[in-house]
């Protein structure tokens, strides 16, 4: 964000000094905007600056109350499954059916977190699946709603077989809903971009505002007017930028919602839950982003 905000800054910097230095030598009385013509566009241009990044910020943050909802019923249908197909003994005393249920939920978390990124979702080397199954998925234009469709009917081999009632069949199936649901939900807000002619119209307007500003301030000597007008220009143009970031919270960026490291919480509770000691170490931040 920075790498756009500086050009802008310094754009701000030399056009209030050539403003300056022009009106000194050919004065532009004529020019010169009464300061109310530049307070109201300002109040007017920061309230929907001010609009536009709550809108983009409700975005980002259903999208991380969304992967919440992820990451507790991933846990839900986790303790569920392995809770309903013959109580274990002990932890890892666990069937080959709901191993495989699990582990491909653990692959349905990736292989969403990929889709809604535009990365490839053809390959996962941590997925414990076998390759004609994977196979199947990579021929699916959306591979996890496929491997959805597929636990369900793993879900209900199981109730044929009498490994699970009417009713626990009944309450996994809520939960594979339920996990439907948040799906559609980040794929809502992926494939529906904000506004562009709205986005549009307001980067225009901060512009037209940072080339009429010094217009109404030609009274201020030459160093005030570059002290007024630089500030002003980047808080106008660091708002707008931010907007722009939290409007897609998908995206890998230090802001993005960090399905990476949500992904790998819930494989570690998920095989913890099956009794395995050899869980992946969780992520930790890079540079302080966590991705």
């Amino acid at each position: 964000m920075t790498q756009a905000i500086w050009p802008v800054a310094t754009f701000s910097m030399f056009y209030s000094l050539a403003i300056s230095a022009v009106d000194y030598w050919v004065p532009l009385d004529a020019y010169e905007l009464p300061p109310g013509v530049a307070t109201f566009p300002g109040t007017f241009l920061g309230i929907v600056l001010a609009f536009r990044t709550n809108s983009s910020y409700s975005r980002w943050w259903e999208a991380r109350i969304l992967w919440g909802r992820i990451t507790n019923d991933s846990r839900t249908f986790t303790r569920q499954l392995i809770s309903f197909t013959k109580p274990a003994t002990s932890p890892g005393d666990n069937s080959e059916t709901t191993r495989r249920i699990v582990n491909r939920h653990i692959l349905w978390c990736h292989t969403l977190a990929a889709s809604l990124r535009d990365e490839d979702v053809s390959s996962n080397p941590e997925a414990k699946i076998a390759s004609d199954e994977l196979q199947t998925y990579r021929q699916c234009r959306n591979a996890a709603n496929r491997i959805l469709l597929q636990q369900a009917i793993d879900l209900q081999q199981l109730h044929q077989s009498e490994a699970l009632d009417r009713w626990q069949a009944l309450e996994l199936d809520r939960s594979l809903r339920r996990l439907t649901d948040h799906m559609g939900g980040c794929e809502r807000i992926r494939h529906t971009p904000f506004p562009p002619m709205y986005a549009m119209l307001i980067h225009y307007l901060v512009f037209a505002f940072i080339i009429i500003l010094p217009f109404a301030l030609l009274e201020m000597p030459a160093l005030g007017l570059i002290a007024f007008t630089v500030p002003v220009s980047i808080v106008f143009l660091a708002m707008e930028k931010v907007a722009q970031v939290l409007e897609t919270p998908f995206a890998d960026t230090p802001s993005c919602t960090p399905m990476l490291a949500l992904c790998r919480n819930i494989e570690i509770d998920a095989r913890q839950m099956l009794g395995d000691t050899d869980t992946p170490a969780v992520l930790q931040p890079i540079d302080g982003v966590l991705i």
